[in-house]
This record gives C-alpha cells, structure tokens and sequence, in this order.
C-alpha cells in the first residue's frame, strides 16, 4: 500500500526469485547461511549485481516487517554482506554534441520533444506524460503534473516520482514556437492529450523512444547515450554555467540536493587537465 504499482510489481518479481530458492525453508529455521547460499546461486546465474542489492533488500523489507509481527527475533537478511556495486560512470555530451543532435532532427515530428529533454533534462516518463494543458503559451511556462510508467508489459499514467518532481518550468520562446506549430499540425487538441504521441496516436513507448534516439544519434554520427543520460547532460551543462545546485535541483526535480552535489562535484577529464596546467603555471 506504500509503494507505486510499478514498484510492486518489480519487488513481485524478486519475491519470485527468492522463494524458489529458499521457499521451502520455514520462516523460523532461516540463516544466514541460506541466505548467502541463495545469493551465490543469483551469481552464478548471471544476475546483475545491482539485482542481486534489490533482491537481498526486498527479503531484507519482508523479515522486517516479520520482526514486527513477532514471527522471528532476527533479521537473517541483515546479517549478510551485500554485494559490492559500482556504478558505471556516466556519459555525457558536450553543448555542440547536442546542438548538433538537435539540428539534425529538426525536421522529425518529435523534434520538439527532444528539445524539452535536452533543454529542461526531464525524465523519460515527465517528458512523455506532458499534456497540452500543461503548457501555458500565456504565462509561458510548463508545468510537470504527471508521468508515463510502465508496469510489466503495459503503460499507465500517474502521479511524479517525488513532491520535488511536482514543478514549474519556464517555456523558452524557441520551444514556444515549436510547440504553437505541433498544436496547430495536431488540429489544436484537447487539452488533456498528450503532447506527443505514436504514430498510431498512442503514448510513446519508452523503448522504441530509445531506439528512436540511439538510431538518429548514430546517423548523426555522435557516441550512443540513454535517454537518462541526456538528463545528465542537462545536469552537468548547468553545472558549467554556473547555475548554483539549489536552482538546478528545482529544475531537475531531485528529491535531494545531494543527487544534484553528486553531478555537480563530478570532475570531467577536462576540468583536471585544466586543474593541472595551472598548477603547472607555478613552475614556469
């Protein structure tokens, strides 16, 4: 009841894992020997080891709230030590990448979407679930109300991630003009469409969105990123501007300002160069 059915749903599919390993083990006799054990089964499976992290905190969740039930008198999942994770770093364009990806589907029908991604570095599902009555031409802003996310094989629209996802953004008068033009090419639609939508007049599905993006990046002859990763680039573009973290949190939606300082106190191969020359300068 506390979590978004997207969310269930992904916990429903590690609950399946784990009890096919050690469901026939009563609540009571669990160890963390059998915890470990199934854990090394997922490795050598080939699981991923972020999965691994997920599955070990869901039964970790589950004989949490079994304590509290008074079923047992330990968390056996606790005992044992996670997997090490490393994130792999992201990767980023530069402004002229990105400009240059942007004129080359200036033409495409969803040009003004990717202009919304590259410019206000929103999530695939805030992006997607923009409607036209978010858009307010007269006050010339955007307003983020709601998303597309998937659960399982199938699409629904509902609330934002967090409250900080909830968020007004200025509309810029490039993006305008974009955006007047695919209303009048649309027939000026009801308000409560989506702004941009499949070819057979459905939301936009996350995945043919990402190959959309990773096909038209290479023929434009730039390195593949995702679609998450644009929002990076936004991240790191406000960095280099000079945007304080406190204005670029409101414009990303983070939850936390940490998640914004993270990106922001990532330091590019550039940024060393350039520390190391000056550095350099002392010796001359």
């Amino acid at each position: 009841r506390n979590v978004k059915d997207s969310t269930l749903e992904q916990h429903c599919r590690h609950v399946a894992v784990i009890t096919r390993d050690i469901g026939t083990i009563l609540l009571s006799n669990l160890s963390p020997l059998h915890v470990r054990q199934m854990m090394d089964k997922w490795e050598k499976r080939g699981m991923g080891r972020r999965q691994q992290q997920i599955g070990r905190n869901v039964l970790s969740a589950a004989l949490r709230d079994a304590l509290k039930m008074e079923f047992i008198h330990r968390n056996v999942a606790r005992l044992v030590d996670p997997p090490k994770y490393v994130k792999t770093e992201r990767r980023t364009w530069t402004p002229t990448e990105a400009r240059h990806y942007l004129n080359s589907i200036r033409e495409h029908r969803l040009y003004g979407l990717f202009l919304i991604f590259f410019q206000y570095g929103l999530r695939r599902g805030e992006a997607t679930g923009l409607r036209w009555k978010d858009i307010d031409f007269e006050q010339n802003l955007i307003r983020v109300r709601q998303q597309v996310y998937a659960v399982g094989s199938t699409f629904k629209i509902g609330e934002l991630k967090t409250p900080q996802s909830r968020r007004d953004l200025a509309l810029t008068q490039h993006l305008k003009e974009v955006l007047m033009k695919e209303y009048e090419r649309r027939g000026q639609p009801d308000g409560e469409e989506l702004l941009y939508l499949s070819v057979r007049g459905n939301h936009l599905d996350g995945r043919s969105l990402l190959q959309f993006f990773q096909k038209s990046a290479w023929e434009a002859d730039l390195k593949p990123i995702t679609l998450h990763e644009i929002r990076h680039t936004v991240a790191t573009m406000l960095k280099d501007k000079g945007v304080p973290p406190k204005e670029a949190q409101a414009i990303l939606g983070h939850s936390s300002i940490i998640t914004t300082l993270e990106i922001y106190t990532h330091v590019s191969g550039e940024d060393k160069r350039k520390a190391i020359e000056s550095l350099s300068d002392y010796y001359k």
